[in-house]
């Protein structure tokens, strides 16, 4: 007898969906049951495009089924691998146990050490294996994705399709902060994972070793959602928010929105939003490298059929309907206020921070293929913060797992895709150097090329974080710096009246003086001020692993230097309304009138009138003590 689960899978299988009119749709998403979820990974078949072909994929669905996620939580994930071809095979960099599988999250700054997103779990045919996601409470929202990516077989499963998109949602913080138009996208947004089915590809890679991908053409072709050349579905003059997703195994892609009655703005990249929200794209040419993620807004301000295009591919078409005849206008807004810690500005930085040059190329990272999860490339401690050289990524694209890093120098893509202070987890250009933060956790951290066959053969290596937080929230390695993971900050702490002035004094006595009002926070006597939220704290817990004052061990060669101090964080704030009614406070007292030393006291109304001691009691009843 099937099970449901069987004989969901076998109908998904069998959906043709061809050249879809209707409106292209959000890929489906996975079901949580208190943070508790499960997925089967095994072989369907689909058609195409004309193209019939079987493949890997998650719960018989391809795409994948979008996982979605909120900050602060703890989610488990159970991953069943229903394919049977057990063949394990110890040579290492090599296209092998193409049945063998394990999960990536990418993009999501969460542990790298297991039971977290550890890239070093085999979960073997006919076995299961249960990943445990703690997200920091500081986790931005934004738009990542998930793949397989156990080595050896990571470009056979991505290329056949298995990948789906995952969403951290914006927090009620983050939506606190942002303006109005920008929360409203979210109810009409939708999720793209535009995926490149190079079918021939893939049977070339697996070969004889294969025994589940089969192809009736060694063709390629765009997808998106699962669907050949479907239909986007916009309204005249209305923004509609696209969260993509772009899967490949080997070729960057610039995506064109085809019609000058339409325009692009860029709102976010690889899950991280621009420091100044949003960058309008004037040529709507959208790059993405082979594993990016962008989120842009898309209005057209005449109905009509366009096209969403790869060069002179057809990837999608896009209908507009007659809609609003009244422009939808996006005002900027600086996102800088609101970054987490672990994407503070660091291109004025002037701390301590150490240095690497990496250097990719077809089968190594550095010149070295990869040989273990633990021979490091080099070792850098907690909370330090990183300036690294990129070379050879234009032909290799670079990608690093754990932490997204700041571009300083170099470009991609077209005017205004890319500028200096952007932030990153791929890049795919000759050249560039980046800055980052080793924010919070410890333990192994992979970088490798995102051509997977490469990364697969070779082109992948491992650097260690010492100190800070390992996959159970505890101490990782030397435990110097200690995990932390609060997200209390002294940032937030003072909450009331703050003064703006012209320090001209005789100009300020005249009248360029303002005042502005923190609401929440703290008050005077350490007690909440005005609504309460956030409470006061008084405390002095850092949202990160502090900087210990003296190393207790000394550097791994080739340990970077010292690490920088830590920063303070700039956590999501409540912006005040436009007009505020300030908390109600009590009048001032007025003191009574100065009195010569009273040494009865009968009448003190200050320590100042007794001849020793303080004046205590309450009315009538107050007298020197």
């Amino acid at each position: 007898m099937k099970t449901v689960a069987a004989i969901l899978l076998s109908s998904l299988s069998l959906i043709d969906f061809g050249n879809a009119q209707s409106c292209l749709a959000s890929p489906p998403e996975l079901s949580w049951s208190n943070n508790v979820g499960s997925m089967t990974f095994g072989s369907a078949t689909f058609t195409r495009n004309g193209v019939t072909f079987t493949t890997r994929v998650h719960d018989g669905m391809f795409p994948s089924p979008t996982l979605r996620m909120q900050r602060g939580q703890t989610y488990t994930l159970t991953l069943h691998n229903a394919l049977t071809d057990i063949n394990p095979n110890p040579t290492m960099n090599v296209i092998k146990e193409l049945d063998y599988t394990n999960i990536h999250t990418h993009g999501v700054h969460i542990t790298g050490e297991e039971p977290g997103d550890s890239v070093f779990v085999r979960v073997d045919p006919l076995s299961s294996h249960t990943y445990t996601y703690h997200l920091p409470c500081d986790h931005v929202g934004g738009t990542h994705w998930y793949h397989p990516h156990h080595h050896g077989s990571t470009a056979v499963q991505v290329g056949g399709g298995a990948a789906g998109a995952l969403i951290i949602d914006d927090s009620a913080e983050e939506k606190a902060f942002y303006p109005a138009w920008y929360n409203d996208l979210a109810s009409n947004e939708l999720i793209m994972v535009i995926q490149n089915m190079d079918l021939g590809k893939v049977a070339s890679l697996g070969g004889s070793l294969d025994n589940t991908f089969t192809t009736s053409s060694n063709t390629a072709f765009y997808t998106v959602n699962g669907e050949y050349q479907p239909t986007i579905c916009l309204e005249t003059n209305i923004y509609r928010k696209f969260r993509m997703v772009h899967v490949d195994i080997a070729s960057a892609a610039t995506f064109e929105v085809n019609s000058a009655s339409c325009e692009v703005q860029l709102l976010a990249k690889d899950g991280v939003l621009l420091d100044t929200v949003p960058r309008q794209i004037a040529s709507r040419q959208m790059y993405f490298t082979v594993a990016s993620r962008a989120d842009v807004a898309v209005r057209c301000t005449a109905a009509g059929t366009y096209t969403l295009v790869q060069g002179s591919t057809v990837v999608a078409y896009i209908n507009v309907a007659d809609g609003s005849s009244t422009p939808q206008t996006l005002t900027e807004f600086s996102t800088a206020a609101a970054r987490p810690y672990y994407l503070q500005d660091l291109q004025n930085y002037n701390g301590v921070y150490g240095t690497q040059n990496i250097r990719m190329s077809a089968r190594t990272v550095n010149g070295k293929s990869f040989s273990a999860h633990d021979n490091y490339l080099f070792t850098i401690s907690a909370d330090s913060v990183n300036e690294w050289s990129l070379s050879g990524a234009g032909a290799h694209p670079f990608h690093v797992h754990v932490n997204h890093f700041q571009v300083l120098s170099g470009s991609m893509g077209p005017t205004g895709w890319t500028e200096a202070g952007d932030w990153h987890d791929v890049w795919q250009a000759p050249g560039g150097t980046v800055r980052f933060r080793a924010d919070r956790f410890g333990g192994h951290v992979v970088i490798h090329c995102h051509i997977l066959e490469h990364e697969d053969e070779g082109a992948m290596g491992v650097y260690q974080i010492d100190g800070g937080c390992n996959g159970e929230k505890g101490n990782y390695g030397s435990g110097s710096p200690e995990c932390d993971w609060s997200c209390t900050s002294p940032t937030t702490r003072f909450g009331g009246h703050v003064v703006i002035h012209c320090h001209i004094l005789e100009h300020e006595d005249e009248g360029a003086m303002g005042v502005y009002q923190i609401d929440g926070g703290c008050n005077g006597d350490k007690g909440n001020y005005g609504s309460g939220s956030p409470a006061c704290d008084w405390s002095c817990t850092s949202p990160t692993t502090p900087v210990p004052t003296q190393p207790t061990s000394p550097p791994v060669t080739p340990a970077p230097t010292t690490p920088a101090p830590t920063l303070p964080t700039l956590p999501p704030v409540t912006p005040a309304p436009t007009t505020t009614t300030p908390a109600p406070v009590a009048p001032p007292t007025t003191p009574a009138p100065t009195q010569a030393c009273d040494a009865s006291g009968s009448s003190c109304n200050n320590p100042g009138q007794c001849c020793s001691g303080v004046c205590s009691g309450a009315g009538p009843n107050r007298s020197c003590q």
